[in-house]
């Protein structure tokens, strides 16, 4: 029996690694002979590709791409053992630089992670796993479905200002499997789409929402036509500014990234032989229930009938939701855990809190393990 530490990174502070071995630190100053098995998360975003390399191995290997605005950047993806070719989109496309003026985030594009993906492709992988989060561009993913050989009528450069100018698409599918992992699963269109609900954080302004959300939805429908189904109202379509319906439009398949992760780093099997359950991220909130790794690492606690508890660096409120996935209990670092600086001081922040988590621990850890506490 053990306790099972499954974090995702603290954002800004510790990576999934650090959080899972600052977490395991704290118990051990209670405990010494406690038996802790770490299995660092990821939902699909930041940080997945090196959570599966750590797990399953395989190597990283250097791509030329470029960022949002077509500037050339050195890229990566992760080739697995088994030739499976994991690309994180945000390492194609990337974030809006801090240095860029909003109104650019209009011409934002994803044609880096259609060069990344080619470049999987030459390199002899026999599937893609593509993870759609933290990209920067709106572009419907017309970027990356240029790069993979579509022909685009009407857009010439792609970004969302292209959206209303696309009169037909004309598709190329992938020549081998592609899986899309998705860490939350946003409609292409509408207050929770794309452009409304997450434009706004690539730049995009208030005022222009309207119109990009109906050019959007146009694109969509000839997105569907092109494609031969609905993808735009595929569950994740509207992931990394409308990624998710074009990578379904190729061939893809859609699915929860966090569920995906925890596959493979075999958290199931790791969760049914413990005694308890330790998950936590940089902050809880509304977002948290919807496919983040704290809602999958609980819900996979709930059924295997093992106690879950979740650690936040900050507790924004919205996490009741989680109790409903399984969650015992929330617990915050300490106040002022993700202010600007705290990075040096996040890992003993979070070791010093399980530390004094513990106790809670007590009556489910203390007497099964025979571990007197202190």
């Amino acid at each position: 029996m053990s306790i099972v530490l499954a974090p995702d990174s603290f954002k800004g502070t510790l990576t999934q690694f650090e959080a899972a071995d600052a977490m395991a630190r704290g118990l051990r100053r209670r405990w010494p002979e406690l038996a802790t098995v770490r299995c660092p998360m990821a939902d699909g975003g930041e940080g997945t590709a090196a959570v599966l390399a750590a797990a399953r191995g395989g190597r990283f290997i250097e791509a030329a791409t470029v960022d949002v605005y077509g500037r050339p950047r050195a890229g990566r993806f992760l080739l697995l053992p088994d030739r499976i070719a994991v690309i994180e989109a945000a390492a194609g496309p990337g974030y809006l630089r801090s240095d860029a003026r909003p109104g650019p985030a209009r011409r934002a594009h994803s044609r880096g992670l259609g060069l990344l993906i080619r470049a999987a492709v030459r390199e002899g992988a026999r599937r893609l796993v593509v993870t759609l989060g933290g990209t920067g561009s709106s572009d419907g993913g017309m970027g990356t479905l240029l790069e993979l050989g579509a022909r685009i009528a009407g857009a010439g450069e792609p970004g969302a200002a292209a959206l209303s100018a696309v009169t037909a698409i004309e598709l190329v599918r992938l020549p081998i499997p592609l899986e899309v992992w998705v860490d939350v699963l946003p409609p292409l269109t509408g207050p929770r789409g794309a452009i409304r609900a997450y434009g706004p954080q690539k730049g995009l302004l208030a005022g222009e929402l309207d119109e990009l959300d109906a050019a959007m939805e146009r694109y969509g429908e000839i997105l569907d036509r092109a494609a031969g189904k609905p993808v735009s109202e595929t569950a994740g379509a509207g992931a990394a500014g409308g990624l998710g319906a074009a990578l379904a439009a190729v061939g893809g398949r859609l699915v929860q990234g966090g569920v995906a992760v925890a596959e493979a780093v075999g958290l199931p099997a790791a969760i049914k032989d413990a005694r308890a359950v330790i998950t936590g991220e940089g902050a809880v909130d509304a977002q948290s229930g919807d496919g983040k790794v704290v809602s999958v690492v609980c819900r996979l606690a709930r059924n295997a009938g093992v106690p879950a508890l979740v650690v936040a660096g900050r507790l924004a409120g919205g996490g009741g939701p989680l109790y409903g996935d399984g969650a015992s209990a929330f617990f915050a670092v300490t106040p002022g855990h993700d202010r600007p600086g705290a990075a040096s001081e996040a890992a003993d922040r979070l070791e010093r809190r399980l530390w004094e988590l513990s106790r809670w621990l007590d009556p489910m850890v203390a007497p099964r393990y025979g571990v007197p506490g202190r």
